[in-house]
Formats: C-alpha cells, structure tokens, sequence
C-alpha cells in the first residue's frame, strides 16, 4: 500500500513540475502540460477568465494538426467519432477548429483534467489515416466483444477519491463466476498513456470496493507495432492492471465471458 502511495505522490509531483505558465496577450495565459502528444511535443492548453468564468481552449491545434497530417473531418465516421469524444468530455469546437470548455473556481481543475484528456483521445484519431489500422481500434475491439457474445456497456465514466471523473471503455457487469471487469483501450500505448491509465485507474479502484465490486481493470493495448515491455506491459501489471496484446485477445476470452 505504501508503495502505491508514493507512486500516487510522485505523479503529482510529476504534474507540479512539468507544467509551466506563460502569460500572453489580452488576458490569455499559456499551460505546457507535461503530456506528450503523438509527436512527442508537450501539450498546451490556453486559458482566460471573463468574469466568474474561466475560457480553457486547445487553440485550435489539435484539428489542425490532424488534418495537416491527412485526417479528413469531411469524412462522417470520423466526424461522428470526434463528436463522441467531445460528448464523453463536455467539449465544444469553436469554429470548427478550437476545442473549448468552460470551468468555475470550483470544478477548473476537473475541466482542465478533461480538456486535457481529449485533447490525448482526439489526438489519436490520426491512427485513423494510416492504411495498417482501417477502424478505430475501439471499434475494432466492440466489434471482437459482439462476436464473442461478450456482454459489455460502452463509454462508462467514474469518479475516483480526488472528484476526477475518469471514462471507460467498456464494463462487463459482475456475475455468479465473475467480478466486474473494466476495459480500458488503448490504441497507441505511450509511457504518458500508461501513467495516466494508472492514475486513474488506482484513483477509481478504492471508490469502486466501496460498492462492493472487488472491480478489475483490463488493458486492451493495440500491439500492431512493438510494445516495449519494461515501459508499458511491467508498470500496468504492477498497478494490478491486465494487460491484453491485441494479438493474444482470444487468451482472454474465457474470463472476459465468465
């Protein structure tokens, strides 16, 4: 317990330490986050208070990075998948580029939690363009689930200990053989994915035994190029999370049905 405690502690630390502001023009400030995205450049957010209200936006970059690399939002699956994730989120795009969210003094830090973490979700839409994947890996796994006769509730969100609100891909309910099992896909497993998977999944797991669920997390990584074990199979099982290779899904399938 004390050594889940102090990776919890250094995480925060971590976020303290990485995160710079920068004041800019016309009452806007400037986050770098310590999250990495797919070009491996930090993320950063913009903020602006007018009145009682605080403006959090990406600036534009997200979308217009996406498309300047070949993701087509004329397309209307992709279309339709940007619109669940900023659903999932309580986003709103501005015109039709800025990915935008209001916050108060006392949900800001849950609103920039979530901004942020669509940005991270959105982001990995530019899987999409390439020939290797031809559908959301998401997709891709919903769809092995139905074939399997796999029951499972889609897009579930909890809120862990801290009042963070974490989604989820998947839940398969509690039965007679079988305690709850949560699926969490993950279509390009980077260290700062990895993190904050167990983040929030060791923030979400004490509020779940309060129900009585004794709820287990399974990790759905997309392995299509090479996983790196030490960085991504050995931190998640140390946090008590399964990892499931895409690869080796059908290992998985008897718990998974139980």
């Amino acid at each position: 317990m004390d050594n889940i405690q102090n990776k919890i502690n250094e995480y925060y630390d971590w976020l303290r330490d990485k995160t710079i502001l920068k004041k800019l023009d016309k009452g806007w400030f400037e986050i770098e986050t310590p999250y990495l995205d797919r070009d491996n450049d930090y993320i950063q957010i913009y903020i602006k208070k007018e009145g009682q209200t605080y403006i959090l936006s990406d600036g534009g970059y997200t979308i217009d990075d996406l498309e300047d690399n070949g993701v087509n939002f004329n397309n209307e699956k992709r279309e339709r998948i940007l619109q669940i994730i900023m659903n999932n989120f309580n986003i709103s795009k501005q015109n039709d580029k800025s990915l935008i969210i209001e916050a108060n003094e006392s949900n800001f830090k849950l609103k920039k939690h979530s901004l942020i973490q669509a940005i991270l979700a959105i982001g990995d839409m530019f899987y999409l363009s390439s020939p290797i994947i031809k559908s959301l890996f998401f997709e891709e796994v919903a769809l092995w689930f139905k074939q399997e006769n796999i029951r499972t509730t889609k897009n579930i969100n909890f809120t862990g200990k801290t009042g963070f609100k974490y989604p989820f891909d998947f839940v398969i309910p509690a039965s007679n053989n079988s305690s709850e099992r949560i699926i969490k896909v993950i279509n390009n497993p980077t260290r700062e994915k990895i993190i904050a998977t167990a983040f929030s999944w060791e923030d979400t797991k004490s509020e779940r035994q309060k129900e009585d669920t004794n709820s287990s997390l399974y990790a759905f990584l997309n392995d299509v190029d090479t996983i790196d074990k030490n960085k991504v199979i050995i931190p998640l099982q140390e946090y008590g999370i399964k990892p499931v290779l895409w690869s080796k899904r059908s290992e998985y399938k008897a718990e998974l049905i139980a």
